[in-house]
């Protein structure tokens, strides 16, 4: 006799609904999981690949924010031009920069945000899976 594997489900042992359990309702209950951890899964790569390239957008939009203000303020020299329009073309450049810079923060917090939900999925869904072990373990 195997001994049941926690204190609380002894009495279902004694349930005369369970003593004729629904296998074929168990294997489906178990691949309907395997199919929302798939799904799961795949949403979860999708959204690290969206923050992925919200990041390389970010980080595209921060160097040629850069490049621009280098070309500006190339111009700004060669035209000579007075000295509140060079410092004007620089803040708006370093707002940019600085805006491109907040937008890459944001998109890497969303990765990490991301991640972390996925652990705790992942860690559920463990969870749900070896409950649902047991479940037809003690069945």
């Amino acid at each position: 006799m195997l001994s049941p594997l926690f204190a609380e489900l002894e009495a279902f042992d004694a349930d005369p609904d369970l003593l004729d359990p629904d296998w074929p309702g168990a294997i489906q209950l178990i691949r309907d999981v395997g199919a929302q951890v798939r799904r799961e899964r795949h949403r979860a790569r999708e959204i690290v690949q969206q923050s992925r390239s919200l990041i390389q957008r970010t980080v595209l939009q921060a160097e040629g924010a850069e490049r621009r203000a280098e070309a500006a303020e190339a111009q700004a020299y060669e035209a000579s031009l007075p000295a509140d329009r060079i410092e004007a073309s620089l803040r708006l450049a370093e707002e940019r920069a600085q805006q491109a810079e907040e937008r890459a923060q944001t998109a890497e917090a969303s990765e990490q945000d991301a991640q972390i939900w996925l652990r705790r999925l992942h860690a559920l869904l463990k969870i749900e899976q070896d409950l649902i072990r047991s479940e037809a373990l003690s069945d």
